[in-house]
């Protein structure tokens, strides 16, 4: 009913529920949800994770509007390029703001920016892989995996999630990443550390198994 509705089907929705079934939180996707939460959760994460969308809606809004304007002012040269140079002072200091790894790729993959966020989560320095394509940089299955998610959001124009694991600093970290169309052929694609939260649902289904057995 939100997204039928124009005056709020642009709000980000995001899920929390008890239900952890995989079929539950595809559907969750499929009718617009941005973000799903399961039960037990912490309070801080919740509103990190309203931030993040809120931060990225208003991203997005400002790159529409942006793109609007310029191609108003495609005429006139200078003032394009002076737009040009206020939008990208702008997206960099909304980049610093938000805690996690944000890239822009284009179609066949290949890194055209990098945010100067959480550096320390980078599979590689930012000035290793700007240029250069995911199968450049990343074992062929993981590549293949991260193309195809970009190509299924520039085909759909819609936000696509997923979850990774990547071996940074001697240690496989869980990442939820959420890849989003910028235009026709670019994506901005944001990644979020998520290791903590598996690990404490492991100990949770760990903790459950002990019990079950103990009974």
């Amino acid at each position: 009913q939100l997204k039928a509705d124009e005056r709020t089907c642009d709000v980000p929705i995001i899920f929390i529920s008890a239900l952890e079934d995989m079929k539950d939180k595809v559907k969750a996707f499929h009718i617009g949800g941005v973000d799903y939460i399961t039960k037990p959760f912490q309070a801080e994460e919740i509103l990190a994770r309203v931030e993040t969308h809120l931060t990225l809606r208003n991203m997005q809004k400002r790159l529409q509007e942006q793109n609007t304007q310029l191609q108003q002012e495609i005429a006139d040269r200078e003032r394009t390029a002076e737009a040009l140079r206020t939008s990208e002072a702008e997206l960099r200091a909304l980049f610093v703001a938000i805690p996690d790894v944000i890239l822009v790729l284009d179609e066949a993959g290949r890194y055209l920016k990098i945010a100067p966020t959480s550096p320390e989560l980078l599979y590689k320095p930012a000035s290793a892989v700007v240029g250069k394509t995911l199968h450049e940089i990343y074992p062929s299955v993981d590549a293949e995996r991260f193309l195809a998610v970009i190509r299924q959001s520039l085909n759909t124009q819609q936000m696509v999630n997923i979850e990774y694991t990547l071996p940074i600093r001697g240690q496989d970290l869980w990442f939820e990443g959420r890849v989003t169309p910028m235009s026709s052929n670019t994506v901005l694609f944001v990644a979020r550390d998520i290791t903590s939260r598996k690990q404490m649902e492991e100990d949770l289904i760990q903790a459950k198994i002990e019990a079950d057995r103990a009974n």
